[in-house]
């Protein structure tokens, strides 16, 4: 991610975050969740209402055993779309 990346369209970040997102698959299957973690978060910075993201963050942190990070991503998703009504993902 660049310096400028602000400065792009939104419909080009959910791009790139979706080529990401399969890139970042090998780490989730060959079990490197630290990695897989970061990159995630990376992600969202670039789709930041993308709620399938964020469940996986959730997954990740849940398999990571950082239960309290995994309760609060998936909490704050069921408020979001309630709050809502409306559901944004991939």
């Amino acid at each position: 991610m660049g310096i400028f990346d602000f400065l792009q369209p939104k419909a080009r970040k959910k791009e790139r975050a979706k080529i990401y997102f399969k890139k970042l698959q090998t780490h989730i299957i060959e079990g490197r969740f630290d990695q897989a973690i970061e990159g995630l978060q990376k992600i969202i910075v670039l789709d930041p209402d993308n709620l399938d993201y964020k469940s996986q963050l959730g997954a990740l942190y849940f398999l990571s055993k950082k239960w309290n990070l995994a309760e609060k991503i998936w909490e704050n998703n069921l408020k979001v779309q309630s709050d809502h009504g409306t559901y944004s993902g991939a």
